[in-house]
């Protein structure tokens, strides 16, 4: 689900450091920017954040804020489980 630009302008290090692919020193990035110039009024705002691109913006917005490493456990889980199912295809496979 899409972040309003108000979770942006409240957003703390720690918060904005959960999502994947913005680490520690981008979080840093665009709360000091933010400190420095004021509330982001809208997401294009975030681009005069030096460093930040589109698909930045993307990952800031539509990501799951502190969920990033649970999110990641899911996935692996899940890949775990399709791995096992193609190794049962592979032996039912192998006896046939």
């Amino acid at each position: 689900m899409a972040k309003d630009i108000n979770d942006l302008n409240s957003a703390t290090v720690e918060d904005l450091e959960g999502i994947q692919g913005i680490g520690h020193d981008r979080a840093e990035d665009i709360i000091n920017y933010r400190d420095e110039h004021g509330p982001f009024t809208d997401w294009d705002d975030v681009k005069e954040v030096p460093g930040f691109d589109e698909g930045m913006i993307r990952a800031v917005r539509d990501g799951e804020w502190g969920e990033a490493s649970e999110a990641d456990d899911d996935d692996d889980d899940e890949m775990g489980g399709e791995d096992d199912e193609d190794e049962t295809e592979s032996d039912a496979d192998a006896e046939a």
